[in-house]
């Protein structure tokens, strides 16, 4: 992949553009065995491919938020059951 912009690279022999973005260490637990999310653009033109990466920034900022709120509800799902499992001398 050959870097053209920030968060924008492109390759293979038609020099198609992606997008790509790091999983912020916060939600590495929603995305097992990734460190990044790479997404195609569509496109080997390198204006259309900005204008893209635009929107598909968007998509994958409203996908991290989504996989935030998923993770946090387990977690307080999780502390609800320890606590139920408290004895009283332990509350």
């Amino acid at each position: 992949m050959k870097a053209i912009g920030p968060y924008l690279y492109e390759r293979g022999e038609n020099d198609i553009k992606y997008v790509r973005r790091r999983i912020p260490a916060a939600l590495r637990l929603a995305y097992p065995n990734k460190t990044h999310i790479t997404r195609s653009l569509g496109t080997s033109d390198r204006r259309e491919a900005k204008a893209r990466s635009h929107a598909e920034l968007a998509r994958i900022d409203a996908e991290f938020a989504q996989a935030r709120e998923r993770l946090d509800l387990s977690r307080a799902s999780l502390a609800a059951k320890r606590i139920s499992t408290l004895s009283d001398g332990q509350l």
